[in-house]
């Protein structure tokens, strides 16, 4: 088991995030996959440039997290610069909006936290390793490693948040409330981006590994939970991504990208 172990986990490519995101034009990501079953116009203007990146503080407030809880603080402090200038008249920090806090962050050579922000992230770090559960997940395996394969006629490539051969795929995320975090799930179309993870990992290895997600809320009580994915879903969401893969190609190779909004419909509004 342990020789699988590391075959796994050494197929996995240390890659900074922006050099990753920039071989997306070559390599097709769940992300995209999903902004195609979206809308195929969707895809194709995102590929354009049409639809630009975004890319929201929320966003930058997940990945420094994930660097916290995934990675620890020694990486945290040497990824990120934290802080910014003080204000002489009240002794207190600048705010984020202030020319003088973005003065400061243009003049960091790293991605930059405010103190705010950074006992934002300290509390969910805490909240996270009170749930023993999420903490066994991550206590051995590797972190926010690339994978590259071709599946489906695609170069595909995903960012796992967490492998480990034992428990298998770790998928962090950050919530607004645990109470609605399933909501969320469904909305944000979570299942589809894991069952890709796993169909990746499994044409590259054959091995059909279990699936997690750990949800850690972002504001008070900081709260953990830790879902376990039905084998039986992850096999639904995969013949679908299939599916949206086969249409993707059919696209690609007609040059016809419909919105998906062809057809007249008639919603229910009661």
């Amino acid at each position: 088991m342990e020789s699988i172990y590391k075959t796994v986990t050494n197929l996995m490519i240390d890659e900074p995030d922006d050099l990753y995101h920039s071989k997306s034009k070559d390599n097709l990501s769940s992300h995209a996959l999903l902004d195609f079953r979206k809308g195929p116009i969707i895809y194709r203007q995102k590929k354009l440039g049409i639809i630009p990146a975004f890319d929201s503080a929320a966003f930058s407030l997940g990945r420094a997290c994930h660097t916290m809880i995934l990675e620890g603080p020694d990486v945290f402090d040497d990824r990120y610069a934290v802080g910014g200038p003080i204000n002489p008249a009240t002794e207190k920090p600048y705010g984020v909006l202030t020319n003088k806090y973005k003065e400061w962050a243009k003049e960091q050579a790293k991605p930059v936290v405010s103190f705010g922000d950074l006992a934002t992230i300290k509390n969910m770090f805490a909240g996270f390793l009170q749930n023993a559960e999420a903490a066994n997940l991550v206590s051995d395996g590797r972190a926010e490693g690339v994978i590259r394969v071709m599946v489906g006629g695609f170069q595909c490539q995903i960012r796992v948040d967490w492998l480990n051969i034992y428990h298998g795929i770790v998928d962090l995320k950050t919530t607004r409330s645990l109470d609605t975090f399933i909501e969320d799930a469904i909305e944000f179309g979570y299942i589809f981006q894991l069952a890709f993870y796993h169909e990746i990992i499994f044409q590259l290895t054959g091995l059909m590994l279990p699936v997690y997600m750990v949800a850690v809320e972002k504001k008070a009580p900081f709260r953990c939970g830790v879902y376990k994915i039905d084998p039986r879903e992850i096999l639904q969401a995969t013949n679908e991504l299939r599916e949206s893969m086969a249409r993707l190609r059919l696209s690609i190779e007609t040059d016809i990208w419909p919105t998906g909004f062809e057809k007249i419909r008639q919603p229910k509004l009661m």
